[in-house]
């Protein structure tokens, strides 16, 4: 395999970076960024590598709205950005305050896909970055896919500038300059440019150089801005940014930023939802339950104060840790477990009475095989003759309901002027044909995702997930050993109504099985 297609992105607030991945940020700076100048006030610096020493970077991350994103290829991390995320009159800006790729990975388009692995088709006001490399202003206008204009940053110098005294410590007292064949900062940072005559030129054998010379101690001003017009998406840049996206463990990332308080549609008729469970799936007294992406528990504590020994699974830490305090308070402590698992790889050694795996656990990947071993593990869990209840998203409805459908590669332009929405944290309501676009040949609902409340930063997820027919569903559970008793197309809380598939309150596709 390309070592490319191996390398792996994270993201992780600033509040919450290790003291190893600092160890390792500083590390790659120290060994890979620059060299000093002969300019540098200190003539003992003069030539030796430009260093960060771990507590340095820190202050970078210190601030508000400051996050990492790291590549890593294996276990070695070989690209990082700083960057921090704050309000302008114009909107979000996101600043880098910090890009650096290892030297033997430069020119392989790493940093465009970290930048752009964070960014996304995010809606923000304006991106950039203050940087002596020419390389990494190009990587900011592949991953925006616009260009650097000194016209367009000096009409939003003002803010810029208000933006850096709030937020970005290395610029907030040093005056821009910024005209038709200039567009600079006097960071005071003598990094050696001897080499930056020849990164522009190589830099510019596609588009010309737009932000002029550099001064020595200087770095560019480099930033982009919405209302710019973007160049088209290309298949590739998709396919490549849902790739990298994937990689950061998107899936994880979309719901662990959902809140699914008590408010959440995804959380009523808890108490409908298990006296239907309890009825179908013949439980024995006191039995064994497994809830798979039990989220904040509250199947998994309902079961409980029946009397059951129930066990829930969840791949995202908090919601365990929720779950587990909530079942305290419901005294059901000796009969609730939860246990931090991927549902893809689920393997407790022992069989259950009964399996639940309900709202979009299966279906939440838009790998069928990531699918498929969910239901695998379903299957793998339950005793012979035992029963399941499990729910999918239901493709018949957003067949009915899509008004943006087709080849989604064929259809980039549409699905890049989709507007985001703030659906699975607020509402749940993931059918509304105004943010999403579907793709009947892979059943897969794409849509860009928002989670902005709560302690967490302000994200935007491209969000895929997979969308089941009736024959679908039964399908793939026989293949996993397990038999459908029936299946219908239901509303939330509302199980026992078979409702037509193209119905608009049909939103899930529930089927109760056994393991034969």
């Amino acid at each position: 395999m390309d070592e490319t297609n191996r390398i792996k992105f994270r993201w992780v607030a600033g509040k919450l970076i290790t003291e190893k991945d600092l160890a390792d940020c500083s590390s790659l700076f120290s060994s890979h960024y620059g060299l000093y100048d002969l300019y540098a006030p200190d003539p003992s610096k003069r030539g030796q590598r430009v260093r960060m020493a771990p507590s340095r970077q820190k202050l970078l991350l210190n601030v508000a709205g400051a996050w990492a994103a790291m590549a890593h290829l294996d276990e070695e991390l070989v690209a990082y950005a700083f960057l921090v995320r704050g309000q302008t009159s114009g909107g979000t800006l996101s600043w880098v305050t910090q890009l650096v790729v290892h030297t033997e990975h430069q020119k392989q388009g790493i940093a465009s896909r970290l930048l752009h692995a964070a960014w996304g088709l995010s809606d923000e006001f304006g991106w950039g970055l203050v940087t002596a490399s020419p390389y990494a202003v190009r990587a900011l206008e592949n991953a925006t896919r616009r260009r650097c204009d000194p016209g367009v940053i000096r009409e939003n110098q003002e803010e810029l500038g208000k933006f850096a005294e709030r937020f970005v410590n290395y610029v907030k007292d040093t005056a821009f300059v910024v005209d038709e064949g200039r567009c600079e900062v006097n960071t005071e940072f003598f990094v050696d440019h001897s080499e930056v005559l020849s990164m522009v030129a190589n830099a510019s054998k596609a588009n010309a150089w737009t932000l002029g010379p550099l001064d020595p101690g200087h770095e560019w001003l480099a930033f982009v801005f919405q209302p710019q017009d973007p160049r088209e998406l290309t298949v590739a840049e998709f396919d490549r940014l849902v790739a990298d996206q994937d990689s950061t463990g998107i899936v994880r990332e979309a719901y662990a930023r959902m809140t699914l308080d008590g408010s959440h549609k995804w959380n009523k008729g808890t108490v409908d939802e298990v006296d239907f469970s309890q009825l179908n799936l013949d439980i024995p007294v006191g039995g064994r339950v497994l809830d798979i992406g039990c989220g904040l528990g509250r199947h998994t504590i309902e079961l409980a104060k029946r009397g059951y020994s129930v066990v829930g699974v969840d791949f995202v830490e908090r919601f365990i840790h929720t779950a587990q305090e909530n079942a305290a308070a419901s005294g059901v402590e000796d009969k609730a477990t939860f246990l931090k698992a991927d549902a893809r790889d689920l393997h407790l050694g022992e069989e259950f009475d009964a399996v639940v795996c309900l709202y979009d656990v299966i279906g939440s990947f838009p790998d069928d095989l990531d699918n498929r071993r969910i239901v695998e593990g379903v299957s793998r869990h339950l005793r012979p003759g035992g029963k399941v209840l499990l729910s999918v998203m239901n493709r018949g409805l957003v067949e009915a309901v899509a008004t943006h459908k087709g080849d989604i590669h064929e259809n980039l332009h549409v699905f890049a002027g989709l507007k985001p929405s703030l659906t699975m944290q607020q509402s749940g309501e993931i059918f509304n044909p105004e943010y999403m676009f579907f793709d009947p040949t892979t059943s897969l609902v794409y849509r860009k995702e928002q989670f902005t409340l709560g302690d967490d930063l302000p994200c935007q997820l491209i969000v895929r997930d997979r969308r089941y027919s009736k024959s679908d569903l039964e399908s793939l559970c026989r293949e996993c050993g397990i038999e459908p008793i029936w299946t219908r197309h239901v509303r939330r809380s509302h199980w026992h109504e078979d409702l037509p598939a193209h119905d608009s309150k049909a939103k899930e596709l529930l089927m109760l099985g056994f393991k034969k």
